[in-house]
Order: C-alpha cells, then structure tokens, then sequence
C-alpha cells in the first residue's frame, strides 16, 4: 500500500492532538500555595511519596494524608529522574526525623534541605471537588 507524503506529518498532528487533549484535563497543583509557615523539622515514620516541582523544590509525603513542601539550598538535578530513591541522610541525621539543614540523598547526591513548610492537603481537596 502506497502512502502520501502527507499522511505521516498528519498522523503525528492527530497523535499529538490527542495527547494534549489528554493531559489539558489535569489540573496541576500548586503545592506551594497550600504549605503553611516553615518549620524546623518533621518526625516520620517512612517516606512515602516525592514529587519534583523544580530542581530546588519537592513535595515530600510521609504519609497519604501528611504532605511537606521542601525547598533546598543548591539545585538538585537528581530529582529530574522519576525512578530515583529518596533519602534523608547525612552527618546531622537522625531516623524518623527531617529538620532543615539536613541532607535528602536523590539517587547518590546529597541536597540540603532549606525550608520544611506542610501542605494543607485538606485545602487541596476541597478546592479541587
């Protein structure tokens, strides 16, 4: 079967469409419009979940229902891999606690922690029901 020259560009313009229309449904979040004011450390029993919001700031879940916005001092370019372990660790740390100055390891760096501030996750949900 023969194919136009036209028929490839136009079957990528369709895929693409329809993938955009796809992701335009999900809101993304703003976490950082829901974390409240700083604090020094958290306690926690394991980590649960992270998500990546730039190179300098993560939302980190130590629980499903207890969320923190975290900002860091340097950047960390280990957070761009999806499929990297996060860690507390460090000189400073202790187990089952996260206080600023501490160290996340993202895969084999090591990124200090600026700012603890939680996130209101009950905010997040009333406003997007």
């Amino acid at each position: 079967m023969k194919t136009s020259k036209l028929t490839t560009p136009l079957v990528l313009l369709a895929g693409l469409a329809l993938a955009t229309s796809a992701s335009a449904g999900r809101k993304v979040i703003d976490y950082e419009s829901y974390a409240g004011e700083p604090v020094k450390q958290i306690t926690y029993f394991q980590l649960y979940n992270w998500q990546r919001s730039n190179d300098r700031e993560v939302v980190l879940w130590t629980k499903p229902s207890a969320a923190y916005y975290l900002t860091l001092e340097n950047t960390c370019d280990g957070l761009r891999s999806s499929r990297v372990v996060v860690e507390v660790g460090g000189v400073a740390a202790v187990n089952g606690r996260l206080a600023t100055g501490d160290d996340l390891i993202v895969g084999q760096i090591k990124c200090r922690v600026a700012t603890i501030r939680p996130i209101d996750l009950e905010a997040i949900k009333r406003d997007r029901t």
